[in-house]
């Protein structure tokens, strides 16, 4: 890990007080940030003597470099709560799709998985894994195209 525990901070500091270790540190010369619940964030090689103009992070070079290409997967994805299967989909392009369930706020899952597959046997697959799955998304989903209307009357899906 690239940074200090707030444990070694304290130490460093010799006090637990936020404000006082904000102090400290900028009294001390020592680059830090401060995160989003007010502690300050020391980079391992300030304390240990090593530092550098970037503070131990990656160069724009080695980051390029070791960049992993976006290439669309096609496939049958399962969103995960806990060890909840939440919902059943498909995509030809999984993680823009799944991109958009983290934007919709009635999606609850904290993981995913997919399988992948050939765009023409998607529809089926995707209907066998809701068949034998049960997801209770996918029955919410279900219910709501069930009232779709048109021009006044309901369909049944």
């Amino acid at each position: 890990m690239i940074f200090f525990s707030q444990e070694h901070i304290s130490k460093l500091t010799k006090t637990t007080n936020k404000s006082a270790q904000i102090s400290w540190l900028k009294e001390n010369n020592y680059r830090f940030i401060v995160n989003g619940a007010g502690n300050p964030v020391v980079f391992r090689n300030q304390v240990s003597g090593t530092s550098n103009k970037n503070d131990g992070l990656l160069s724009r070079e080695t980051i390029a470099r070791k960049s992993i290409p976006i290439k669309p997967i096609c496939g049958v994805y399962f969103l995960v709560c806990g060890s909840e299967i939440m919902y059943v989909g498909k995509s030809i392009n999984l993680l823009e799709r799944i991109g958009n369930h983290l934007r919709n706020a009635d999606m609850h899952f904290d993981s995913y998985y997919y399988v992948k597959e050939k765009p023409e046997n998607l529809g089926i697959l995707e209907q066998a894994y809701i068949n034998e799955l049960s997801p209770r998304m996918n029955k919410l989903v279900s219910s709501k195209m069930k009232k779709l209307t048109l021009n006044g009357s309901e369909i049944q899906g």
